[in-house]
């Protein structure tokens, strides 16, 4: 069985992954926002 300090590292790990796929996904979504009011306004 897992020590605690390996479980809470597997924790940290797989929250840090989805923190950044979030993050990564937010930024994406803010560019698309932004093309389609640069579109609207050309």
């Amino acid at each position: 069985m897992p020590s605690d300090s390996a479980n809470r590292s597997a924790v940290l790990a797989a929250f840090r992954g989805a923190w950044k796929a979030y993050q990564e996904a937010a930024s994406a979504a803010a560019d698309d926002v932004e093309a389609q009011l640069l579109a609207l306004r050309a």
